[in-house]
């Protein structure tokens, strides 16, 4: 549990090429006006792998909140992982895996299942909130989820798209999504 007004909160304040293997936990992040906030890494630096992990809880902040990563910077990659973590960003940004991407993120495997995703703000995704990176998932399950956000796009698998690509096998999404504009079961909007 951690509850403070400071960015860059999680298990793991910044990854430096870590693998995760094999761990459930349960968290309670309240960040209040601080950024860069998530359940396990608040920021990826130089990649991280996450195998066989589970997460559940809370975890809330400003900007950039995700379920696994706040802010991923290098590649991120996610194999036999769920989320159930109810996600809520103050500000903009906010996903079940990770808030915002700028680099390659791989999902196989993973799912999102019984939680919220809010932001007050843009940018709100079943996995990613925003990306401009590359995003892959396959065999991947958004499910009884509520994606909302107070402004503009929100997305079963990705609230906003200003990425290279996005790549998509075997997904399914049965979510709730509200935003007032840019909406969609896949990606919100680019």
């Amino acid at each position: 549990t951690a509850s403070a007004d400071t960015s860059n909160q999680a298990l793991i304040g910044y990854s430096g090429g870590a693998t995760v293997k094999n761990l459930t936990v349960t968290v309670s992040m309240a960040a209040g006006a601080g950024s860069n906030i998530a359940g396990f890494v608040a920021q990826n630096i130089s990649g991280v792998t996450f195998e066989n992990c589970s997460i559940s809880g809370t975890v809330s902040g400003a900007d950039v909140i995700g379920g696994y990563i706040g802010l991923n910077s290098a590649k991120a990659t996610f194999t036999s992982c769920s989320s159930a973590v109810n996600v809520t960003a103050s500000g903009a940004s906010a996903g079940g895996f990770i808030g915002s991407s700028s680099k390659q993120a791989t999902f196989n495997d993973c799912e999102v299942l019984s939680s919220t995703v809010n932001a007050t703000g843009n940018n709100v995704g079943g996995l990613i909130g925003l990306s401009s990176g590359t995003v892959n998932a396959s065999n991947c399950t958004v499910y009884g989820v509520t994606l909302t956000s107070g402004g503009n796009y929100v997305g079963g698998i990705l609230g906003r798209m200003n990425c290279k690509l996005i790549e998509c096998n075997n997904v399914a999404v049965n979510a709730t999504i509200n935003a007032n504009q840019h909406v969609g079961g896949i990606v919100g909007g680019d």
